[in-house]
């Protein structure tokens, strides 16, 4: 499943009274979008990272009271009475299966111990799967039929659309178009040393926004997404700062010279999207017919993204019908 479709998977889960089980490879999104899926229902998350824990902190720590002795529930633990939750179970497989044990009853009935989830919470484990030798076990047959089962697929297309509304440097999407495979690299054969995913891009878009030292920055960039990753981008991201200014090119479009490199045609299409708005989009359709037409389409697209409003502009409806063949 791509991960833009996750939230309404989660949802329809949600609504049908199911947990759900989300694995995938490392660094494709499970746990930030089941963080994202309750901070868009207004709900209290409870991150509970599994394999972290022991058996006391499911159920709680034992105590007396008279008579009669119970479990104390730990204070991360919502009471029945409060608003629902969502219960996010991080890296549920990496847990040995006493633990998982433990978590079971959650998954199947919301409850464990004397621990009851809110009417209308929901429960969700992320985690890896055995062929990214990611560390994991077996789930125990009884949870595995008792849940719903998503994988997430690797979407390069996504996780570049989140690249723009996240406000990611924009040679990073330049690059994600330019050297796709370079975007995701993971090997589980070769799992020690760093690689590139969709969560080390962010943490390139992090490393980025802190301006570092030029001589530093390939270093930096390989500890987070590799040295082949890095070097690649590292020589993409020279070229893309050597383009003219995006917006003294869409002040007078019909004089700048069009490129024919592929690097830099992808570079000049997302920048050039990066930049569009109000007062330059007529000259900016002016210069993407110029280009040729794929790398125009992939022009707009990214442009929807970072100035909604272009699909209200009369330039905007000119274009895509004379581009319908392609667009449709």
């Amino acid at each position: 499943m791509k991960i833009s479709q996750i939230p309404q998977a989660l949802e329809t889960a949600h609504k049908a009274n199911m947990s759900v089980f989300l694995k995938g490879a490392p660094g494709t999104a499970k746990t930030a979008s089941v963080r994202q899926y309750a901070k868009s229902k207004g709900l209290h998350l409870v991150h509970i990272p599994a394999p972290l824990t022991d058996p006391l902190d499911v159920r709680g720590i034992p105590t007396t009271d008279a008579e009669t002795a119970r479990f104390l529930p730990l204070d991360f633990w919502p009471k029945e009475t409060d608003k629902p939750v969502v219960v996010l179970i991080d890296e549920f497989p990496q847990c040995v299966p006493a633990i998982q044990n433990a978590y079971a009853q959650l998954l199947i009935d919301k409850q464990v111990g004397n621990i009851k989830l809110p009417e209308g919470s929901f429960v969700v484990a992320t985690g890896n799967r055995k062929e990214d030798r990611a560390a994991t076990h077996n789930i125990p047959s009884h949870i595995v039929s008792r849940v719903m089962h998503i994988e997430v697929d690797r979407s390069n297309d996504d996780f570049l659309h989140y690249a723009l509304t996240k406000k990611f440097p924009i040679e990073i999407h330049s690059f994600g178009n330019f050297r796709p495979d370079a975007i995701y690299d993971f090997d589980a054969k070769n799992s020690q040393d760093p690689y590139a995913c969709y969560r080390t891009w962010e943490y390139v878009a992090n490393i980025l926004k802190t301006s570092p030292p030029d001589d530093l920055l390939l270093e930096l960039l390989s500890g987070v997404i590799g040295k082949g990753a890095a070097t690649e981008f590292m020589a993409f991201r020279r070229m893309h700062k050597s383009l003219p200014d995006p917006k003294a090119v869409l002040r007078d479009p019909d004089s700048q010279t069009i490129p024919t490199e592929p690097s830099v045609l992808y570079a000049v299409s997302s920048a050039l999207a990066a930049v569009v708005d109000d007062k330059n989009v007529s000259n900016y359709f002016k210069y993407i017919r110029r280009l040729p037409v794929e790398f125009a389409v992939m022009s707009v697209k990214t442009a929807r993204t970072t100035y909604p409003e272009i699909k209200k502009a009369k330039d905007f409806g000119v274009w895509a019908k004379e581009n319908s063949s392609v667009l449709f």
